[in-house]
């Protein structure tokens, strides 16, 4: 008689699925002690960090640790900014998740503001007040800037330091300023950094004049505007005191192209005979 053997396949179950089954279980320290210290550890997929930092949260706010929890709604919105939890979430949970979206949407939008340069100090270009004003419901760790002219492939670090709210440091070009550009990182206050840019994808620093961004056509300072005919035929004698042979004491106007000297005469009447209105003041205009 043949002896058949059979062959069952078991599918192994990963670390997140484990977990997962724990948390229904309410067995919330066991969840996490199968998820390890890192879901960016080796023994997790990558198609499993978002659910393994979901689950990692949803334990932690079990157990009561929310501050842990927010860091890692944090990093799983990083990896994943549209991810969703779903309806069949406690509202304390999804107000949480919420919030660390807002937060991270809020972080993604931050940006130098136009920099007004100081004057140059004697030994070359003066230092570049930098400022970043996050919104006032934001709350920030830490933000760094990391600056580069065009001409140069080094980011240089500036730690900027918080201020009634605003982030401000300072840049040194060292004497070259061509076309700046940067990024940020910034630390939330989960203590989860947030890269906005990269040096692939940095953003132009915006150099503003008098506190205005400088907004000009080159083109239209490649040369000075053209003198109408009718001005430029106009010319200084030796004396600069008379124009064109005028006198002094005249003026003159342009009309219809002409110049027409005109002399004003006003005579009061202040009589009261026939015909004349008490007191009317009389304008004669008289034109040479």
């Amino acid at each position: 008689m043949p002896i058949v053997v059979v062959f069952l396949a078991v599918a192994a179950v990963s670390p997140v699925q484990k977990a997962e089954q724990l948390y229904q279980q309410a067995r919330y320290e066991d969840a996490l002690k199968a998820l390890g210290t890192s879901c960016d550890s080796s023994t997790i997929r990558e198609s499993e960090q978002t659910g393994c930092e979901k689950t990692r949260a949803f334990s932690l706010v079990a157990l009561g640790r929310e501050a842990e929890a927010r860091a890692a709604f944090d990093r799983l919105l990083i990896k994943a900014p549209d991810a969703d939890l779903g309806r069949d979430v406690s509202p304390k949970l999804q107000s949480m998740f919420s919030g660390a979206k807002r937060d991270l949407a809020q972080v993604m939008a931050l940006q130098i503001e136009p920099v007004n340069p100081g004057p140059a100090g004697p030994n070359g270009m003066a230092p570049w007040p930098l400022t970043v004003r996050p919104p006032a419901d934001l709350s920030l760790a830490s933000v760094r800037a990391y600056v580069a002219s065009a001409s140069s492939t080094r980011y240089a670090e500036i730690v900027m330091h918080e201020q009634n709210g605003t982030w401000l440091g300072m840049y040194d070009p060292q004497g070259d300023n061509t076309s700046p550009r940067y990024y940020l990182v910034a630390t939330l206050g989960s203590g989860i950094d947030v890269q906005i840019g990269d040096s692939m994808a940095s953003k132009a620093l915006v150099v503003s004049a008098g506190g205005d961004p400088i907004d000009y056509d080159p083109e239209g300072f490649a040369a000075p505007h053209a003198v109408p005919d009718r001005l430029s035929a106009t010319k200084r004698s030796g004396n600069d005191d008379r124009i064109a042979g005028l006198p002094k004491w005249a003026f003159w106007t342009v009309v219809g192209g002409s110049a027409v000297l005109v002399t004003v005469a006003v005579i009061l009447v202040a009589s009261r005979g026939n015909g004349t209105d008490n007191g009317a003041v009389k304008v004669g205009l008289s034109f040479q």
